[in-house]
């Protein structure tokens, strides 16, 4: 330790924190993967250093998974029909900071031989048992010939059809990984290893080394990584992780949201963040380097989760996102009777459908998008009625799919593409290809999106509309002529949730406003900030 303490300049505060966690939660790194680390709370650091943090959890549990419940023998978890967890090991080449057993780091009784045969007589008497998963601690923390026993005996039982190892070794003590060890492994296939890289920097000579000896062995490799928060909650990183596993013939398995551990609260992300890490990473490099995120819940197993792909979906189509967040559709088989939809128009459903504004956009900049299930609900009716409808979002290529698309007649629901005047140029478009669409038509539009213009026409053509007043600045005052209750509406189409404004739901008649509120209204044009005033005054719009 004292090591770690002057290769890192720690103070005595630091060096009473580390010690006060270490008598808890006990510490343990080999040299090797000390020397990885380059400062001090940097992500290989936060993964073998204690953090007083693990003290201060006073929300998870030590085993929020319940394995000691699903342990019908010492040493041994049975939560899943066909496959069992076998512990051997009760030592690790390091302890991590995260650990899912953290409650026996560096406490649990020796595992004899006897406790391993007293596992292995259970697992023979359950025949529906075809997989078994070899953990600690870490097994290969045990002599090469301890290893052989287990596997040798595993392999004696007829039902067993797979091994698999898990172990973190190749990552924290790569030079363990030997021709010897591997040449003995071969001897007990079908053998799978499941490995624990967290990081990139990981990812060196020795453990390339070490992977390379295994798969050379024949051994099928695994990553199972946790997302863990401050170490690799980051879609570069975890991208960069993937792809480098990939390239040493470690295929990425699992990423885990963590575990709800005692201890570990820290490292804990929100499953919100997980997924748009996820949905960053499918479709913008190899499935073979896309890993399955999934929850490893109590009661539930291990559940996948994934990006929100799927629309709307009934028994004659689904309807999807892809990864750049266009909507696509699938068709489902349908009898030839009921694809018979007679000599009729062929229309195409131009709308927009409702998304998440990115961190650039004002948080109402979709707000007028639609619901998915809107636009299905037009061309179901369409369908319905004979036609032959097409879904087209309004994106960048509109244009070109409108013009390839031989439409007879476009029903049109879309807001726009972007800028200001965005409802008009669907019908731009439409109006440029010569095909006829429902809605009003450019110059209906150019006029209407603009209250101020709106009420010009109308008061030019002699139709009654009620008095307005239009405020260019949060300093205009209101006009006497005005009474309350009034509406208040920006001047632009569009951005009426960007209005921010609440008013005096309770004034008496002929009562001055005691308090003056104005309210943030911000687009590309305008920025009206909140204030309060003590003085009498007018209300503001």
């Amino acid at each position: 330790m004292k090591l770690i303490y002057d290769r890192f300049d720690l103070s005595q505060e630091e060096i009473r924190q580390i010690e006060n966690v270490k008598r808890k939660y006990p510490m343990k790194v080999s040299s090797y993967y000390l020397n990885l680390i380059k400062e001090k709370n940097d992500a290989i650091w936060k993964q073998c250093i204690p953090g007083i943090e693990e003290l201060n959890d006073k929300i998870n549990e030590e085993d929020p998974l319940h394995e000691e419940k699903y342990s019908p023998v010492p040493f041994l978890v049975h939560r899943y029909p066909d496959r069992v967890l076998l512990l051997v090991s009760n030592r690790c080449a390091m302890y991590c900071r995260f650990c899912t057993r953290k409650r026996k780091v560096g406490r649990i009784v020796d595992i004899t031989q006897e406790h391993i045969l007293n596992a292995m007589e259970y697992i023979q008497n359950h025949k529906e048992i075809r997989d078994v998963i070899i953990s600690g601690g870490d097994p290969l923390m045990l002599k090469d010939s301890e290893i052989e026993f287990v596997l040798r005996n595993l392999r004696k039982i007829e039902h067993v059809e797979i091994i698999r190892i898990g172990t973190r070794i190749p990552c924290t003590l790569p030079m363990r990984i030997t021709k010897r060890f591997c040449n003995m492994l071969k001897k007990y296939q079908p053998l799978y290893m499941n490995l624990h890289f967290e990081h990139p920097r990981e990812i060196t000579k020795e453990s390339v080394k070490a992977c390379n000896l295994l798969a050379d062995a024949g051994i099928p490799l695994g990553n199972q990584c946790v997302l863990l928060k401050g170490v690799n909650d980051d879609v570069n990183v975890l991208s960069e992780l993937f792809k480098k596993l990939t390239s040493i013939r470690v295929r990425p398995y699992y990423i885990y949201q963590a575990d709800q551990v005692k201890g570990t609260e820290h490292f804990r992300t929100d499953v919100q963040e997980g997924l748009k890490i996820m949905s960053e990473i499918i479709g913008y490099t190899s499935g073979l380097c896309v890993p399955q995120y999934v929850i490893d819940s109590y009661g539930g197993g291990k559940i996948p989760i994934l990006p929100d792909y799927v629309l709307h979906k009934n028994k004659e189509k689904i309807l999807l996102k892809n990864f750049e967040g266009k909507t696509v559709e699938y068709a489902n088989p349908i009898e030839k009777a009921e694809k018979n939809h007679g000599e009729n128009l062929k229309i195409g459903v131009v709308f927009n459908s409702k998304r998440h504004p990115e961190a650039n956009q004002p948080e109402d900049f979709y707000a007028e998008f639609d619901n998915i299930i809107v636009p299905l609900a037009i061309k179901d009716a369409l369908t319905n009625a004979g036609h032959m409808p097409t879904l087209i979002e309004a994106d960048e290529e509109l244009y070109l799919n409108l013009k390839q698309g031989n439409y007879d007649f476009v029903f049109n629901i879309a807001e726009g593409l972007r800028g200001e005047s965005r409802e008009s140029q669907v019908p731009a478009m439409l109006d440029m290809l010569g095909i006829p669409y429902s809605g009003s038509g450019v110059l209906t539009q150019a006029i209407t999106l603009d209250k101020v213009r709106t009420k010009e026409t109308l008061l030019f053509h002699g139709i009654h509309t009620p008095k307005y007043q239009l405020f260019k600045s949060p300093l205009n005052k209101l006009n006497p002529d005005l009474q309350f209750p009034m509406i208040v509406k920006p001047v632009g189409e569009g951005s009426s949730n960007e209005l921010r404004m609440i008013l005096l739901s309770m004034m008496k008649m002929n009562s001055e406003i005691k308090s003056k509120r104005y309210y943030q209204y911000t687009n590309s044009r305008h920025s009206w900030k909140s204030s309060l005033k003590e003085e009498s005054s007018q209300c503001l719009f």
